[in-house]
């Protein structure tokens, strides 16, 4: 039987794939219990529906995300796919969810 964190954390992958699959979302991350740390690449309005999208899912978790949006990169330049890697940490120390580290950067055209 899964831990709640353990749970938690394969809604969270299942709900980012989802979204990305929607948004043509492409790009590497990690994921662990502390968090989500990605760099993404989509068009500027699919990037947008994601944070949405992850947003309305978990307001709680996300509505004080920082996503950094940088427009005008070349297509030539978006990643071929998506990679959400499950690790055991993203930052060395962090113990629980409530200390929640999650960002995300995308790079849209």
């Amino acid at each position: 039987m899964l831990s709640g964190h353990a749970r938690w954390k394969k809604q969270c992958l299942a709900e980012i794939n989802r979204l990305a699959r929607e948004n043509d979302i492409t790009g590497r991350g990690r994921i662990a219990l502390e968090g989500l740390n990605c760099t993404l690449t989509a068009t500027a309005q699919g990037a947008r529906n994601f944070c949405l999208g992850l947003r309305a899912w978990d307001p709680d978790l996300f509505n004080d995300t920082d996503f950094k949006l940088t427009d005008g990169i070349p297509v030539d330049n978006k990643f071929k796919a998506l990679t959400i890697k499950s690790t055991q940490e993203l930052v060395a120390g962090a113990y629980t969810r409530s200390l929640l580290i999650s960002t995300s950067s995308f790079f849209v055209g």
